[in-house]
């Protein structure tokens, strides 16, 4: 595709009125041609409304425009297979860095990557689920300032949501699309090293 053809959008795009804005943008500047939407990198999976999520960037869509989004999948829903692929993202300290950046970039909190913790759970015949939490393990209250300069009283044991992921079955990620009034026209699954998969799905 030629560079002039790429329209990288950086929006909040699970809020009704920005989509809705952007449609209106794109009707001014691509007129009737058909546009091709990206959700790359495993994305869907860091809502907690993933449906609703999709639900909404479907709004953005005409009949003959298509959207591509990348989802990790998982062929097997159990608390084993689950936890296995929490340990993996917990074993990795660039991850742990990653994830807690945002705490760096907008409090005061001193950061200490062994108060992560990875907590694997089952959404029925839906998904893997993993949510990333910064635990207070100081034992005692901390009182943490925000960008605004206002304090937010950390107690001890605390938690403080950092991430969330998943990892979709195959009749899981069909659902989202159907509840979202999206029709599949094609997907592709890799295999990446031998163990995680990654499905590409052109609605």
């Amino acid at each position: 595709m030629k560079g002039s053809h790429v329209l990288p959008i950086q929006i909040d795009f699970s809020i009704d009125r920005n989509v809705n804005e952007l449609r209106k943008l794109l009707d001014r500047v691509v007129n009737d041609s058909p546009v091709l939407f990206f959700l790359l990198g495993n994305t869907l999976a860091n809502f907690q409304r993933d449906t609703k999520l999709l639900q909404t960037l479907s709004q953005l869509m005409r009949r003959e425009d298509k959207l591509l989004i990348e989802v990790g999948t998982t062929e097997e829903l159990s608390q084993e297979v689950a936890q296995k692929a929490a340990d993996e993202y917990a074993r990795t300290k660039s991850f742990r860095e990653f994830v807690t950046s945002a705490l760096l970039q907008n409090t005061d909190l001193h950061i200490d990557l062994n108060s992560v913790f990875f907590e694997a759970s089952i959404e029925v015949d839906k998904a893997i689920l993993i949510k990333i939490l910064y635990r207070n393990l100081t034992e005692n209250k901390i009182q943490v300032m925000l960008p605004d300069r206002s304090v937010m009283d950390f107690e001890n044991q605390d938690t403080i949501r950092l991430y969330l992921t998943r990892k979709y079955t195959s009749t899981g990620i069909q659902k989202i699309i159907s509840d979202s009034n999206l029709l599949l026209v094609d997907s592709l699954h890799i295999k990446i090293d031998g163990s995680e998969t990654l499905a590409k799905i052109v609605l």
